[in-house]
């Protein structure tokens, strides 16, 4: 005949070669019952795999609900079926087997989601400085600021943060130098990017600043310009040009002492650098 459930039982019951069974449970047997095994093919599997459990009052009442005839209950009863202490250590040894194995496993995941987890953070610490300016950012179109997204920074190993304001001499006499030195310097080393960071009053002077030298480069927005992390590359006195690397390590002494330097000497010090990055295996703090 045929048994619906006897694909389901072949998984149950089926063990890798050389493995030894488990003895069979009393929900194993009533399963083989209902399945309409015979009663030879019963027997023949417990004296493969044993009984989990001897036949008592209650086993008997469970397999007699289930349908097992009297005459395979009776044979049941026989103590051989009981696993012998062979039998027992063997299937000792192999529970003891599998759980060394499972603990490897989870060793290993546990080992593979600290690795991910260290990329992640490593990842991050690399992209600090976009991290940073994300949101944040807008640049000059024709006469118009809009936003500029931190995706056109994803290439980027050097950020130079330029801070200066409109009202200040000094100023605006380093800015048409900036602009200038940017633009050839950008377009020698696509790795690099400037950000301005305006010390103006006003969203209005900030705007006019920038369309005045035609700045080029990305632009802190105006109520973004005192946020801690950006600030953290500036300094004074103003005009203050600094230069980091993608995880935000100062590449610049005056950020790395804290003090002023001129920002012709800090232009020079960055070409320098950059050509030093051209090298083969160059690399930068936190790269």
């Amino acid at each position: 005949m045929i048994r619906p459930l006897l694909l389901f039982l072949s998984l149950v019951i089926a063990v890798p070669a050389r493995a030894v069974a488990p003895p069979l449970t009393v929900k194993d047997l009533a399963l083989m019952v209902r399945g309409g095994y015979a009663e030879t093919e019963i027997i023949a599997e417990v004296e493969k795999r044993k009984l989990a459990v001897p036949i008592d009052n209650a086993v008997e009442k469970s397999l007699r609900e289930s349908g097992a005839p009297a005459t395979l209950i009776a044979r049941l009863k026989d103590r051989s079926f009981l696993p012998t202490p062979e039998h027992a250590a063997m299937l000792a040894d192999q529970k003891a087997a599998a759980l060394a194995h499972e603990q490897t496993e989870s060793e290993l995941i546990n080992h593979r989601r600290a690795q991910a987890t260290a990329l992640a953070n490593a990842s991050a610490a690399r992209d600090k400085v976009m991290r940073l300016l994300d949101g944040k950012l807008v640049s000059l179109s024709g006469s118009e600021l809009r936003p500029f997204s931190t995706s056109n920074l994803r290439d980027v190993r050097v950020f130079a943060f330029y801070f200066g304001s409109n009202w200040n001499p000094a100023c605006r006499e380093a800015t048409p130098a900036i602009v200038e030195w940017y633009r050839a310097t950008k377009v020698a080393y696509p790795e690099f990017e400037l950000i301005f960071v305006s010390g103006d009053r006003s969203a209005l002077t900030m705007a006019e600043d920038v369309r005045k030298h035609r700045m080029p480069f990305p632009v802190v927005r105006f109520d973004a310009i005192n946020d801690e992390g950006i600030q953290q590359f500036g300094g004074n006195p103003t005009p203050w040009l600094g230069a980091v690397s993608r995880a935000g390590a100062p590449v610049t002494k005056n950020i790395g002492e804290r003090r002023f330097i001129e920002p012709g000497e800090i232009m020079h010090g960055i070409d320098f650098l950059l050509d030093e990055m051209k090298k083969p295996g160059a690399r930068l703090n936190g790269e």
